[in-house]
């Protein structure tokens, strides 16, 4: 699983565009039409799609701008949980999930969600 290019509003995966916010799944499925009750603020309930593959690392590419922001508490709970949650800007972001899935074995449970405005 790839991330071969990521702009306002556009992100290819493995060669495929979408243009609505994204999850990307630790068995490679990618899910678009991502949708977060309150906009810019990530919740756990944001990630019960994802969490309940059994991740256990989350990169979430916070926007073009990196607007979107965690609820307070939001990193410590999923540490709790045995899932490291990176919150980056989505260039940032876009290289960070690359570097760990070209890792293969260290990318098994590697999950993400991508904020594609903002």
């Amino acid at each position: 699983m790839q991330i071969d290019g990521l702009d306002f509003g556009r992100i290819t995966i493995d060669g495929r565009t979408y243009t609505t916010d994204v999850l990307i799944f630790p068995n490679g499925t990618v899910r678009d039409h991502w949708w977060r009750d309150r906009g810019h603020l990530l919740r756990r309930e944001d990630l019960i799609q994802l969490l309940d593959t059994g991740p256990d690392q989350i990169v979430v590419g916070t926007g073009i701008h990196g607007r979107m922001q965690p609820a307070a508490g939001l990193a410590a709970t999923l540490a709790a949980e045995g899932v490291r949650l990176t919150l980056l800007a989505n260039a940032e972001a876009r290289r960070h999930y690359n570097r760990l899935a070209q890792r293969g074995g260290a990318a098994r449970r590697l999950a993400a969600g991508f904020h594609l405005t903002c």
